[in-house]
């Protein structure tokens, strides 16, 4: 039995070894930088009012410890997104203001979140530079409803994120992403689309 377990465990060295070499021989350093903007919906107790929009910035640190896998911490920041109004008064003039519509309905209109994310990566080739992507993984957040300054709703915790999407990256280790993300904050969830960019070096 004892003698099993050792060539399993060898096995599995070599194994894990032969892969890290693939991946050092993948003509790229594990490690990259990146960020990406994100705009999409928000709802928050199931709320879905039109108009209860966010837009948020993502920076993160990669490291891919296999040629398929990567391990990823990153943090984000976002907002809610108002529309715009905008009155033509001359040739020369326009006179815009925000709509300031309430959110969630709730007597709020203002929305500030931050996520701490830590997430594992799977990505599968399409072609030598065409790859489709998940991510998945948790992240602590915190987030504040208020109206005019005055906090409404507070909370944090942890919470669930995820992420499909597709990646185009050249031999220079510069790659430009687009996605789909889900972000789960307790009572409040957002829906959004992204496009970002990564540095692997």
């Amino acid at each position: 039995m004892m003698k099993m377990f050792k060539r399993a465990l060898i096995g599995a060295a070599i194994l894990l070894l032969g892969t890290s070499a693939h991946a050092k021989m993948d003509n790229k350093t594990p490690h990259s930088l990146g960020g990406s903007i994100s705009v999409g919906a928000a709802e928050f107790n199931g709320s879905k009012n039109d108009g209860d929009g966010v837009v948020a910035v993502y920076g993160f640190y990669r490291y891919q410890w296999m040629p398929e896998l990567a391990l990823e911490a990153g943090i984000k920041t976002g907002m809610e997104a108002d529309d715009w109004e905008c009155d033509r008064i001359n040739d020369h003039r326009y006179e815009c203001n925000q709509s300031n519509d309430l959110l969630f309905n709730l007597d709020a209109n203002q929305l500030d979140y931050q996520n701490y994310a830590l997430s594992v990566r799977g990505q599968y080739p399409l072609t030598e530079r065409n790859s489709v992507f998940l991510r998945i993984g948790g992240h602590f957040y915190d987030y504040e409803i208020a109206k005019s300054g005055t906090k409404v709703v507070s909370q944090d915790g942890v919470g669930l994120i995820s992420q499909v999407g597709w990646q185009y990256q050249w031999d220079s280790g510069v790659a430009l992403q687009a996605s789909y993300e889900y972000t789960g904050m307790g009572d409040l969830e957002t829906f959004t689309l992204s496009s970002g960019i990564a540095y692997r070096f």
